[in-house]
């Protein structure tokens, strides 16, 4: 039994002696190269249309290729379904020998003309080739807003005026680039007789519509007033609102009409006067009546003395 174990503990002794000279492989070898791509700066771009000259937009970015067993690494660099109009990626090549990092600009022309708002997709895109293997990677979007311009234009006329009720004509023109909502608000208090005034805007106390690019609206404004103080005049803050200009944070969102409002009740001297008439009147036919039956009276005595 000895004799036959000792080629076995031979070779068991030959193979601890060898170990040291065995080739094992390194950790890098276990890990293929990748690249990333940093997020863009900046993130989003806004522009105000319309646009009335050409400008340029840059993105800068960062490629980071990780590369353990320093494979030689060709990377090309363009942009991931861009925008129709003139761009530039600046390297659109780039080598690496080992792990790093590289810098990247992005140039957006522009042009101008543009009218319409929308929102345009930045993304760089990085194809890397290496010993017969390619790997791609994709920065997150950047974007090039292009702002719909919102801007209101309010006039005012009177068209009737009476005792209790003033009558209006409000216009509204879109001097925007697109369509937008507006409505209309009073803005300021009547002090003492506040709750005495009753403003509308086409029989109702709010409205909202939609108008097109250089059309025109008109709305009207009827202002009551049911107090009993009399003569009153009030300067009345009448503010239109776009709501295109608010939804996207836009300076000015508002325009003001200052409107002036009176109401005169009836003419009570007038009526006074009319109602001392009437009274005078029937006083002196009274009389006229009293003195026609007493000089009856005194005709029928005088008859039968006779």
């Amino acid at each position: 039994m000895r004799l036959r174990a000792c080629p076995f503990l031979l070779f068991v002794v030959l193979l601890l002696m060898a170990q040291p000279f065995i080739a094992l492989p390194s950790e890098g070898q276990y890990y293929s190269p990748s690249i990333s791509i940093y997020a863009l700066s900046p993130s989003d771009v806004d522009i105000q249309t319309p646009t009335t000259t050409n400008r340029t937009v840059t993105f800068s970015t960062t490629v980071h290729v990780y590369d353990p067993n320093n494979y030689h690494l060709d990377v090309n660099l363009g942009l991931y379904d861009g925008p129709e109009w003139p761009t530039e990626v600046v390297p659109c090549y780039m080598s690496f020998n080992t792990t790093g990092d590289r810098s990247v600009t992005i140039t957006v022309d522009v042009p101008a003309g543009i009218t319409q708002g929308r929102d345009v997709q930045i993304r760089l895109t990085a194809t890397m080739s290496y010993s017969g293997t390619t790997k791609q990677a994709y920065s997150d979007p950047g974007y090039i807003y292009l702002l719909q311009h919102y801007a209101l234009e309010l006039a005012w006329h009177p068209i009737q005026k009476d005792q209790y009720k003033n009558t209006f004509e409000l216009t509204v023109k879109n001097l925007g680039t697109g369509p937008d909502n507006y409505f209309f608000r009073i803005q300021n208090s009547y002090e003492t007789d506040r709750e005495h005034i009753e403003v509308n805007f086409g029989h109702d106390n709010y409205v909202t519509s939609l108008i097109q690019p250089n059309q025109t609206a008109t709305v009207e404004m009827q202002a009551y007033y049911t107090g009993s103080s009399y003569p009153k005049e009030f300067v009345l803050q009448v503010r239109l609102n776009s709501m295109g200009a608010q939804d996207h944070g836009m300076s000015p969102s508002t325009w003001d009409a200052f409107v002036q409002v009176s109401f005169v009740a009836p003419d009570r001297t007038q009526q006074n006067y009319m109602f001392a008439g009437v009274i005078s009147a029937a006083v002196i036919m009274m009389v006229v009546v009293m003195a026609t039956l007493a000089f009856g009276s005194g005709k029928r005595k005088e008859g039968k003395e006779t």
